[in-house]
């Protein structure tokens, strides 16, 4: 798979993480969302405001609103047409190392079919029609201030990969953060500090998993917790961790009350780590 990194200097002087008193902002529709090209005319405040409202936009709205845009695109092709457009938001994963969510959340995932034969040539086409495709969402500025990749795949009729190419934006100095709700950031911060208190573990991801009932906490796990002479010694001294840290989550009446008013009745904790076979072991405790 082909990758295409962009590093992205953000100058935004406002930094939100809890969401507290926010200011009520004008909801906007995706339809009116500027291109790329106009804000770049915009000031430091114009842009604060227009990052809220494009945070306020449903995903699905944005998905079928670049459904019909890609497709419109593609008349210009010959013999080439959509099969999927799908966005796909992460609600979960922290900046690492930092106590916060990224507002570039969306991941865009696109896959085309073409009449293009498996050779040097039809693959070298797949190839120019994947950038071109990028660059034609890539001038639309919710997905220049949203995505954190762009993922095109192009087949043909055989159903043969001829193209897939993943442009991502690497961001430094993000000062601007998605708005949290103050019980769920409560919680977060107590799991966040955890991770900060000489062990090693990272808080990764945090959040509620939608329709489940469950509160999900992922921790990196540092190669400095590992007896590589025991890695499987190492590896089932996790689920003693997973105790401990349901242990001080649950501690705190404010993590109990927050599960309680949310309907969550499940907590996840799951350590990632390359070591593992499956880059995940997992631990479900029933609240």
């Amino acid at each position: 798979m082909k990758k295409i990194y962009a590093a992205v200097l953000v100058l935004l002087l406002v930094s939100c993480a809890p969401k507290e008193e926010a200011a009520v902002v004008k909801p906007l529709s995706i339809e009116d969302v500027p291109k790329s090209e106009e804000t770049r005319k915009l000031d430091r405040k114009e842009i604060y405001t227009l990052k809220r409202q494009l945070e306020q936009i449903p995903v699905a709205s944005s998905e079928e609103f670049f459904t019909g845009e890609v497709t419109e695109f593609l008349k210009g092709y010959e013999n080439t047409e959509l099969e999927s457009l799908e966005v796909v938001q992460d609600t979960l994963s922290l900046i690492p190392g930092k106590n916060k969510k990224s507002l570039y959340n969306l991941s865009f995932r696109v896959r085309l079919v073409t009449d293009g034969i498996r050779d040097e040539e039809g693959m070298k086409q797949a190839d120019r029609l994947a950038e071109e495709i990028t660059d034609f969402l890539k001038q639309y500025s919710y997905v220049g201030l949203k995505s954190k990749d762009v993922w095109i795949k192009v087949y043909n009729q055989n159903g043969e990969v001829l193209s897939d190419m993943q442009s991502s934006v690497s961001i430094s100095n993000e000062t601007m953060f998605v708005e949290i709700p103050e019980d769920e950031y409560e919680v977060q911060t107590r799991a966040f500090k955890y991770s900060g208190n000489g062990r090693k573990f990272q808080l990764k991801k945090f959040g509620p998993l939608s329709g489940t009932g469950e509160l999900y906490v992922e921790y990196a796990v540092d190669d400095g917790y590992f007896n590589f002479d025991d890695l499987d010694g190492s590896i089932a001294g996790l689920e003693a961790v997973g105790e401990d840290i349901r242990e001080y989550l649950l501690s705190s009446e404010k993590t109990e009350k927050y599960m309680e008013s949310h309907h969550l009745n499940v907590l996840t904790i799951s350590f990632y780590s390359g070591n593992f076979d499956d880059d995940y072991v997992t631990f479900n405790f029933d609240i």
